[in-house]
Protein backbone atom coordinates (compact mmCIF):
# COMPACT_ATOMS: atom_id res chain seq x y z
CA UNK A 1 0.00 0.00 0.00
CA UNK A 2 2.43 2.73 1.01
CA UNK A 3 4.55 1.80 -2.45
CA UNK A 4 1.64 2.16 -4.10
CA UNK A 5 0.73 5.68 -2.72
CA UNK A 6 4.33 6.69 -3.20
CA UNK A 7 4.76 5.73 -7.15
CA UNK A 8 1.31 7.55 -7.28
CA UNK A 9 2.78 10.55 -5.38
CA UNK A 10 -0.43 10.12 -3.29
CA UNK A 11 0.25 11.41 0.38
CA UNK A 12 3.85 10.50 -0.20
CA UNK A 13 5.39 11.85 3.21
CA UNK A 14 2.17 9.24 5.11
CA UNK A 15 3.14 6.33 2.08
CA UNK A 16 7.25 7.00 3.15
CA UNK A 17 6.46 6.47 6.94
CA UNK A 18 3.78 3.44 6.35
CA UNK A 19 6.34 1.75 3.74
CA UNK A 20 9.49 1.69 6.16
CA UNK A 21 7.10 0.70 9.11
CA UNK A 22 5.98 -2.38 6.62
CA UNK A 23 9.44 -2.88 5.26
CA UNK A 24 11.16 -3.36 8.62
CA UNK A 25 8.55 -5.00 10.27
CA UNK A 26 9.03 -7.51 7.31
CA UNK A 27 12.60 -7.63 7.35
CA UNK A 28 13.03 -7.83 11.70
CA UNK A 29 10.04 -10.82 11.63
CA UNK A 30 9.30 -12.19 8.87
CA UNK A 31 12.46 -13.04 7.29
CA UNK A 32 14.06 -16.55 8.34
CA UNK A 33 17.64 -16.24 6.42
CA UNK A 34 19.62 -12.66 6.39
CA UNK A 35 18.79 -11.06 2.89
CA UNK A 36 21.06 -8.17 2.37
CA UNK A 37 18.73 -6.53 -0.03
CA UNK A 38 15.97 -6.87 1.86
CA UNK A 39 17.94 -5.25 4.67
CA UNK A 40 19.52 -2.44 2.56
CA UNK A 41 15.88 -1.19 1.33
CA UNK A 42 14.79 -1.36 5.36
CA UNK A 43 17.44 0.82 5.96
CA UNK A 44 16.91 3.26 3.55
CA UNK A 45 12.98 3.03 3.94
CA UNK A 46 13.84 4.36 7.35
CA UNK A 47 16.86 6.66 6.73
CA UNK A 48 13.86 8.26 3.83
CA UNK A 49 11.48 8.56 6.97
CA UNK A 50 14.30 11.33 8.59
CA UNK A 51 14.10 12.75 4.88
CA UNK A 52 9.87 13.36 5.03
CA UNK A 53 10.61 14.89 8.53
CA UNK A 54 12.93 17.33 7.92
CA UNK A 55 11.54 18.28 4.90
CA UNK A 56 8.42 18.75 6.62
CA UNK A 57 9.90 20.46 9.80
CA UNK A 58 10.96 23.28 6.97
CA UNK A 59 14.34 22.70 8.39
CA UNK A 60 16.55 22.48 4.48
CA UNK A 61 19.83 22.22 5.72
CA UNK A 62 18.89 18.93 7.50
CA UNK A 63 16.54 18.01 4.92
CA UNK A 64 19.86 18.45 2.84
CA UNK A 65 21.95 16.48 5.42
CA UNK A 66 19.69 13.21 5.03
CA UNK A 67 19.25 13.47 1.29
CA UNK A 68 22.99 13.32 1.10
CA UNK A 69 22.96 10.63 4.04
CA UNK A 70 20.69 8.46 1.54
CA UNK A 71 23.22 8.85 -1.44
CA UNK A 72 26.12 8.08 0.72
CA UNK A 73 24.69 5.12 1.85
CA UNK A 74 23.88 3.72 -1.94
CA UNK A 75 27.12 4.86 -2.75
CA UNK A 76 28.76 2.64 -0.23
CA UNK A 77 26.84 -0.35 -1.31
CA UNK A 78 27.72 0.26 -4.92
CA UNK A 79 31.39 0.76 -3.86
CA UNK A 80 31.82 -2.81 -1.86
CA UNK A 81 29.63 -4.78 -4.57
CA UNK A 82 31.69 -3.58 -6.82
CA UNK A 83 35.03 -4.24 -5.44
CA UNK A 84 33.68 -7.82 -4.58
CA UNK A 85 33.29 -8.11 -8.26
CA UNK A 86 36.74 -6.87 -8.78
CA UNK A 87 38.27 -9.41 -6.62
CA UNK A 88 35.87 -12.78 -6.67
CA UNK A 89 36.98 -15.60 -8.83
CA UNK A 90 33.85 -16.60 -9.63
CA UNK A 91 32.36 -13.16 -11.06
CA UNK A 92 35.72 -12.71 -12.99
CA UNK A 93 35.31 -16.39 -14.84
CA UNK A 94 31.77 -15.90 -15.11
CA UNK A 95 30.71 -18.82 -13.24
CA UNK A 96 28.21 -16.94 -11.88
CA UNK A 97 26.79 -15.20 -14.67
CA UNK A 98 26.79 -18.96 -16.06
CA UNK A 99 24.50 -20.16 -13.40
CA UNK A 100 21.86 -17.69 -13.60
CA UNK A 101 21.46 -18.13 -17.05
CA UNK A 102 21.62 -21.70 -16.75
CA UNK A 103 18.79 -21.79 -14.16
CA UNK A 104 16.99 -19.83 -16.18
CA UNK A 105 16.79 -23.29 -18.64
CA UNK A 106 16.04 -25.17 -16.17
CA UNK A 107 13.17 -23.37 -14.13
CA UNK A 108 11.33 -22.77 -17.95
CA UNK A 109 11.87 -19.29 -18.22
CA UNK A 110 14.40 -19.16 -20.30
CA UNK A 111 12.22 -17.09 -23.27
CA UNK A 112 13.22 -19.22 -25.68
CA UNK A 113 16.98 -18.21 -25.84
CA UNK A 114 19.55 -21.39 -25.54
CA UNK A 115 21.51 -19.89 -22.69
CA UNK A 116 23.67 -23.46 -22.72
CA UNK A 117 25.04 -22.97 -25.82
CA UNK A 118 26.27 -19.21 -25.12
Amino acid sequence: VGSALCILCIFSDLATIFFAAMQNIYVFSYITRFVNHEYLFGLLAMLMVFVVFSKAHGDGEKHVAWTQCVRGQIVVVYFYAAVWKLIAPTWLDGSICRGIFLSFEEKGVASGVPWSLL
